[in-house]
Protein backbone atom coordinates (compact mmCIF):
# COMPACT_ATOMS: atom_id res chain seq x y z
CA UNK A 1 0.00 0.00 0.00
CA UNK A 2 1.09 3.32 -0.92
CA UNK A 3 1.97 5.06 2.57
CA UNK A 4 0.68 8.40 1.08
CA UNK A 5 -2.37 7.50 0.85
CA UNK A 6 -4.84 8.25 3.85
CA UNK A 7 -6.90 6.41 6.22
CA UNK A 8 -10.19 7.13 4.62
CA UNK A 9 -8.64 5.54 1.25
CA UNK A 10 -8.37 2.33 3.18
CA UNK A 11 -12.01 2.46 4.45
CA UNK A 12 -12.68 2.96 0.91
CA UNK A 13 -11.03 -0.13 -0.55
CA UNK A 14 -12.16 -2.26 1.84
CA UNK A 15 -15.88 -1.17 1.53
CA UNK A 16 -15.14 -1.66 -2.84
CA UNK A 17 -14.19 -4.99 -1.13
CA UNK A 18 -17.03 -5.87 0.79
CA UNK A 19 -19.43 -5.02 -1.92
CA UNK A 20 -17.69 -6.39 -4.81
CA UNK A 21 -19.43 -9.40 -6.41
CA UNK A 22 -18.33 -12.62 -5.94
CA UNK A 23 -16.83 -13.57 -9.38
CA UNK A 24 -13.72 -11.93 -10.46
CA UNK A 25 -10.94 -11.48 -13.03
CA UNK A 26 -8.71 -13.91 -11.50
CA UNK A 27 -11.05 -16.79 -10.73
CA UNK A 28 -12.43 -16.56 -14.35
CA UNK A 29 -16.15 -16.43 -13.09
CA UNK A 30 -17.00 -12.71 -13.27
CA UNK A 31 -19.92 -11.83 -15.91
CA UNK A 32 -19.14 -10.17 -19.06
CA UNK A 33 -21.11 -6.96 -17.81
CA UNK A 34 -19.11 -6.16 -14.55
CA UNK A 35 -16.80 -3.77 -15.27
CA UNK A 36 -13.19 -4.87 -14.32
CA UNK A 37 -11.09 -3.94 -11.50
CA UNK A 38 -9.06 -0.45 -12.11
CA UNK A 39 -11.71 0.33 -15.07
CA UNK A 40 -13.31 3.38 -15.57
CA UNK A 41 -17.04 1.54 -15.82
CA UNK A 42 -15.96 0.63 -12.08
CA UNK A 43 -15.18 4.24 -11.21
CA UNK A 44 -18.08 5.41 -12.69
CA UNK A 45 -20.33 3.10 -10.64
CA UNK A 46 -18.90 3.43 -6.97
CA UNK A 47 -18.95 6.97 -8.08
CA UNK A 48 -22.29 7.14 -8.34
CA UNK A 49 -23.11 4.96 -5.52
CA UNK A 50 -21.00 7.33 -3.43
CA UNK A 51 -23.16 10.57 -4.80
CA UNK A 52 -26.51 8.42 -3.88
CA UNK A 53 -25.21 7.91 -0.21
CA UNK A 54 -24.57 12.02 0.07
CA UNK A 55 -21.04 11.31 1.19
CA UNK A 56 -19.96 14.79 -0.09
CA UNK A 57 -20.38 18.66 0.65
CA UNK A 58 -22.48 20.39 -2.33
CA UNK A 59 -19.47 21.43 -3.96
CA UNK A 60 -17.76 18.28 -4.46
CA UNK A 61 -20.94 16.57 -5.08
CA UNK A 62 -21.37 19.29 -8.24
CA UNK A 63 -18.00 18.42 -9.29
CA UNK A 64 -18.09 14.79 -9.33
CA UNK A 65 -21.09 14.68 -10.90
CA UNK A 66 -19.60 16.41 -13.68
CA UNK A 67 -16.85 14.41 -13.98
CA UNK A 68 -19.76 10.91 -14.01
CA UNK A 69 -21.01 13.00 -16.83
CA UNK A 70 -17.65 13.94 -18.40
CA UNK A 71 -16.83 10.22 -17.95
CA UNK A 72 -20.22 8.71 -19.58
CA UNK A 73 -19.87 11.11 -22.14
CA UNK A 74 -16.18 11.09 -24.26
CA UNK A 75 -14.96 7.53 -25.17
CA UNK A 76 -11.23 8.88 -25.03
CA UNK A 77 -8.93 8.82 -22.07
CA UNK A 78 -8.95 12.23 -19.86
CA UNK A 79 -6.52 14.41 -18.01
CA UNK A 80 -6.26 14.64 -14.47
CA UNK A 81 -9.39 15.54 -12.95
CA UNK A 82 -9.13 17.51 -8.98
CA UNK A 83 -12.57 17.38 -7.60
CA UNK A 84 -12.19 18.12 -3.48
CA UNK A 85 -9.38 19.80 -1.40
CA UNK A 86 -9.78 20.48 2.06
CA UNK A 87 -7.56 20.89 5.15
CA UNK A 88 -8.03 19.16 8.29
CA UNK A 89 -7.02 19.42 11.83
CA UNK A 90 -7.07 16.23 13.84
CA UNK A 91 -8.92 16.23 16.91
CA UNK A 92 -7.18 14.76 19.07
CA UNK A 93 -2.97 14.70 17.72
CA UNK A 94 -3.81 18.96 16.62
CA UNK A 95 -2.11 17.52 13.67
CA UNK A 96 -3.10 19.06 10.13
CA UNK A 97 -3.62 17.10 7.38
CA UNK A 98 -4.06 17.74 3.66
CA UNK A 99 -6.98 16.02 1.69
CA UNK A 100 -7.14 15.83 -1.91
CA UNK A 101 -9.46 13.76 -4.12
CA UNK A 102 -8.90 13.13 -7.89
CA UNK A 103 -9.01 10.88 -10.55
CA UNK A 104 -6.07 10.04 -13.09
CA UNK A 105 -7.02 6.72 -15.28
CA UNK A 106 -3.72 7.40 -17.28
CA UNK A 107 -1.88 7.13 -13.87
CA UNK A 108 0.49 10.25 -14.65
CA UNK A 109 -0.33 12.42 -11.96
CA UNK A 110 3.06 13.58 -10.32
CA UNK A 111 2.55 16.00 -7.61
CA UNK A 112 0.93 18.52 -5.09
CA UNK A 113 0.76 21.71 -6.71
CA UNK A 114 -0.01 25.00 -3.68
CA UNK A 115 -0.59 28.14 -4.66
CA UNK A 116 -1.06 31.13 -1.75
CA UNK A 117 -1.80 34.29 -1.97
CA UNK A 118 -1.15 37.11 0.66
CA UNK A 119 -3.02 40.38 -0.02
CA UNK A 120 -1.56 41.98 2.97
CA UNK A 121 2.03 41.58 2.19
CA UNK A 122 1.65 41.36 -1.56
CA UNK A 123 3.17 37.81 -1.91
CA UNK A 124 2.93 34.58 -3.68
CA UNK A 125 3.97 31.26 -3.81
CA UNK A 126 3.84 28.13 -6.02
CA UNK A 127 4.98 25.03 -4.86
CA UNK A 128 4.57 21.19 -6.22
CA UNK A 129 5.25 18.40 -3.75
CA UNK A 130 6.29 15.53 -5.61
CA UNK A 131 4.02 12.69 -4.10
CA UNK A 132 3.93 10.54 -6.80
CA UNK A 133 7.41 11.37 -9.09
CA UNK A 134 7.05 9.68 -12.48
CA UNK A 135 4.02 8.15 -11.54
CA UNK A 136 5.18 5.69 -8.99
CA UNK A 137 3.30 4.05 -6.36
CA UNK A 138 -0.29 4.41 -8.03
CA UNK A 139 -2.47 1.48 -7.97
CA UNK A 140 -5.71 3.32 -8.55
CA UNK A 141 -7.46 5.40 -10.94
CA UNK A 142 -9.39 6.89 -8.58
CA UNK A 143 -7.25 8.49 -5.48
CA UNK A 144 -8.54 9.32 -1.78
CA UNK A 145 -5.13 11.02 -0.36
CA UNK A 146 -4.10 12.36 3.49
CA UNK A 147 -1.05 13.64 3.86
CA UNK A 148 0.10 15.81 6.65
CA UNK A 149 1.25 19.33 6.33
CA UNK A 150 2.64 21.99 8.28
CA UNK A 151 1.75 25.33 9.18
CA UNK A 152 3.27 27.54 7.18
CA UNK A 153 3.40 31.32 9.57
CA UNK A 154 6.10 33.10 8.18
CA UNK A 155 8.59 32.81 5.31
CA UNK A 156 9.15 28.94 5.55
CA UNK A 157 9.35 27.63 2.09
CA UNK A 158 9.80 23.84 0.35
CA UNK A 159 13.17 22.38 0.89
CA UNK A 160 13.92 21.56 -2.78
CA UNK A 161 16.99 19.30 -2.37
CA UNK A 162 15.23 17.45 0.41
CA UNK A 163 12.29 16.80 -1.97
CA UNK A 164 14.82 15.81 -4.84
CA UNK A 165 16.30 13.47 -2.29
CA UNK A 166 12.79 11.88 -1.28
CA UNK A 167 11.52 11.93 -4.75
CA UNK A 168 14.72 9.47 -5.88
CA UNK A 169 13.88 6.95 -2.96
CA UNK A 170 12.20 3.55 -3.60
CA UNK A 171 10.65 3.31 -0.60
CA UNK A 172 8.96 6.53 0.43
CA UNK A 173 7.40 6.65 3.98
CA UNK A 174 5.60 9.78 5.44
CA UNK A 175 8.23 9.18 8.53
CA UNK A 176 10.70 10.47 5.80
CA UNK A 177 8.18 12.57 3.97
CA UNK A 178 9.94 16.27 4.05
CA UNK A 179 7.69 19.17 5.68
CA UNK A 180 4.20 20.15 3.30
CA UNK A 181 4.04 23.83 3.99
CA UNK A 182 1.28 25.64 3.55
CA UNK A 183 -0.67 28.49 4.91
CA UNK A 184 -4.27 28.89 6.65
CA UNK A 185 -6.70 30.04 3.95
CA UNK A 186 -7.99 33.77 5.77
CA UNK A 187 -9.35 36.66 4.52
CA UNK A 188 -5.99 38.23 3.07
CA UNK A 189 -4.60 34.92 2.01
CA UNK A 190 -5.57 32.63 -0.91
CA UNK A 191 -4.70 29.03 -0.82
CA UNK A 192 -5.55 26.84 -4.10
CA UNK A 193 -4.66 22.85 -4.80
CA UNK A 194 -3.90 21.71 -8.13
CA UNK A 195 -2.41 18.63 -9.70
CA UNK A 196 0.52 18.42 -11.68
CA UNK A 197 0.80 15.72 -14.06
CA UNK A 198 4.10 14.21 -15.93
CA UNK A 199 3.74 16.72 -19.21
CA UNK A 200 3.27 19.85 -17.05
CA UNK A 201 0.19 20.12 -17.44
CA UNK A 202 -2.23 21.67 -14.22
CA UNK A 203 -5.20 20.28 -13.57
CA UNK A 204 -8.53 23.18 -12.26
CA UNK A 205 -7.24 24.68 -9.15
CA UNK A 206 -9.88 24.42 -5.93
CA UNK A 207 -9.79 26.41 -3.08
CA UNK A 208 -8.15 24.84 -0.16
CA UNK A 209 -11.77 24.32 2.18
CA UNK A 210 -11.70 23.42 6.06
CA UNK A 211 -13.38 19.81 6.98
CA UNK A 212 -14.61 18.55 10.06
CA UNK A 213 -12.01 16.56 11.86
CA UNK A 214 -14.59 13.47 11.66
CA UNK A 215 -12.59 12.66 8.00
CA UNK A 216 -10.49 10.70 9.92
CA UNK A 217 -13.10 8.44 10.55
CA UNK A 218 -14.64 7.96 6.99
CA UNK A 219 -17.30 10.60 7.05
CA UNK A 220 -18.29 13.55 6.27
CA UNK A 221 -19.33 17.25 6.88
CA UNK A 222 -23.10 16.22 6.54
CA UNK A 223 -22.63 13.59 8.89
CA UNK A 224 -22.64 16.56 11.78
Amino acid sequence: MNPILGYRSVIFVSLMILIWPSGCDRCGSRRVDEPGLGTRALWIKNFKTSLAHGRYAAEDADRLNSLVHELESTAGPIGPRLWSAHWIVHDREGTYWLSVLFYDEQKIVESIRVREHDTDQGRMIVEDYELFPGGRNRGLLADDILVPFSVRTGHQLKDEQAWAAYAEENIRTRERMPPIWISIPTSSVQVTISLVDANGEESKRLPLLPQSARAFRGTSNEDE
